[in-house]
């Protein structure tokens, strides 16, 4: 990804420290202003430089500038899902106010700490309601396939407001048309590319007057062949004692510790900390333990866990209800030359010596009782997805159903635990 600097009087600079290396962000000045603004903008523990880099390379003020108009005396609402950044540059160029929603603490404090170091006095972190009092409502779909959360979002905004979604890749823009337009929405712009992201813009009307037109047909394009537009983007990935894990297969065999999970719109990339801590657990586990075993990966995404527990010689059954996961599943399978079952639920007769579960709250709370149903006795449970501050309680409710630590969970650099449990 490339960009032009522009001459410094007419440019403003926002330099980014990701794992030590920094990237530097380009934006035109917006009109008025008369002085260039140069920041420091350092991602919380635990947040992905190679997300940082990719929004960076998206979210130019130029860009949205185009997109609304004017960010000048704008309300913004910035749900990228990040630690604030698209909210923080743009109260610096203008905004009237700039909401930024972010749930997770270690995200909320580095939210509060940029705006006090940025001294960016348009900026709040707000919850989901400030939504209702936005002009602009920008959301990052990058690799997002579930688009529930999206439409409850959208359902929520006033007459007019602009909803831009960045991070879209071409087979995904379909979907979301089709999606949004569902929703009290109209496209108000045809889709932007930059680089190799699509942005898409669409302006909510009133609901007694919204035109119902049909989204228009495309052929939608393979997820593999929208993988490969990636190959620029996406850089290996090397985590100390487990797996590296590189975007393509390379030329002649895979090491023994490399994983291939191509991009796509699913969760496992092996970004996310959660998906990291996961995988250092399976690299650390004995052969006793996987080693010819029958394992569950629940909530499989992309397969990364299922498959890493494939190649350490387990017979691996991935289950996940959205059926382009399943699909990524088997392409990154065939892609590490292990097999993988696939299956949209947890097979009826299912009997299996380990289940990993990188799960939601709200899917945890449908699956926890059930667990014990298709495990053996003595089984072990690889878990995470439920933050410290509910891990006592998840503990205790897993004890309710037979399964007792088996290990002392390990905190992620966010401060999310994975831990192993055994049942009785």
């Amino acid at each position: 990804m490339t960009c032009t600097p522009l001459p410094k009087t007419d440019a403003a600079h926002v330099v980014l420290t990701c794992g030590g290396r920094k990237g530097v962000y380009i934006a035109s000045r917006p009109p008025g202003r008369a002085t260039s603004t140069v920041a420091t903008l350092v991602p919380p523990p635990g947040e992905w430089a190679q997300d940082v880099a990719l929004l960076v390379g998206l979210l130019s003020i130029s860009e949205l500038d185009a997109l609304v108009g004017s960010l000048e005396g704008r309300v913004v609402f910035d749900a990228t899902g990040t630690w604030g950044l698209l909210a923080l540059v743009a109260a610096q160029h203008g905004a009237r106010a700039c909401h930024i929603l972010t749930t997770r603490p270690s995200l909320h404090r580095s939210v509060l700490a940029q705006i006090e170091g940025l001294g960016a006095a348009a900026a709040s972190v707000s919850d989901v309601a400030a939504v209702e009092t936005a002009d602009v409502v920008v959301v990052d779909v990058y690799r997002r396939s579930d688009l529930r959360e999206l439409r409850q979002l959208a359902r929520r905004m006033r007459p007019r407001a602009r909803l831009l979604l960045f991070g879209a890749i071409e087979s995904q823009i379909e979907v979301i048309e089709r999606a949004m337009t569902s929703n009290d929405l109209r496209r108000a712009q045809a889709p932007r590319w930059i680089d190799e992201m699509v942005v898409l813009t669409f302006a909510k009307v009133d609901a007694a007057t919204a035109p119902r037109r049909p989204a228009r047909a495309r052929p939608a394009i393979a997820d593999e062949i929208a993988g490969r537009r990636w190959h620029a983007l996406c850089r290996p990935l090397q985590e100390p004692n487990s797996w590296t894990i590189r975007p393509f297969a390379g030329r002649g065999p895979l090491p023994a510790s490399t994983l291939v999970i191509a991009p796509s719109l699913v969760y496992g990339s092996g970004g996310n900390s959660l998906t990291r801590a996961m995988l250092r657990a399976i690299a650390g586990a004995s052969d006793e333990l996987l080693a010819h075993r029958d394992v569950l990966d629940l909530g499989c995404g992309s397969g990364v866990l299922g498959i890493a527990a494939a190649r350490r010689r387990a017979r691996v059954t991935a289950v996940d209800i959205c059926p382009t996961a399943r699909e990524a599943a088997l392409r990154n399978a065939a892609s590490n030359d292990v097999t993988l079952a696939v299956a949209e639920s947890v097979p009826e007769d299912g009997d299996f010596d380990v289940v990993l579960a990188n799960l939601q709250a709200s899917t945890w709370a449908h699956f926890i009782a059930k667990l014990a149903g298709f495990m053996r006795p003595g089984g072990h449970l690889l878990a995470t997805g439920i933050t410290a501050a509910h891990h006592d309680a998840f503990v205790e409710r897993l004890a309710a159903e037979g399964f007792a630590p088996a290990s002392q969970p390990h905190l992620t650099r966010d401060g999310w635990p994975c831990a192993w449990f055994r049942r009785r």
